[in-house]
């Protein structure tokens, strides 16, 4: 299954973590770029809305 996660705040990053460890296939994407690459979880780099950009995620 795979997962677009929108959102790496207080909730948001614990529970996309939790997922890719439980074998998710999770890509992320945060209104701040810096924190989506902290995150160590693949992510969507462009500024494009979420739902937009699925094709571009990898």
């Amino acid at each position: 299954m795979k997962i677009g996660w929108v959102g790496l705040g207080h909730m948001g990053l614990p529970m996309a973590k939790n997922l890719a460890e439980k074998g998710f296939d999770i890509t992320v994407w945060n209104r701040t770029k810096e924190k989506a690459e902290k995150s160590g979880l693949p992510f969507c780099r462009n500024d494009k809305r979420f739902t937009e950009q699925k094709r571009y995620c990898g």
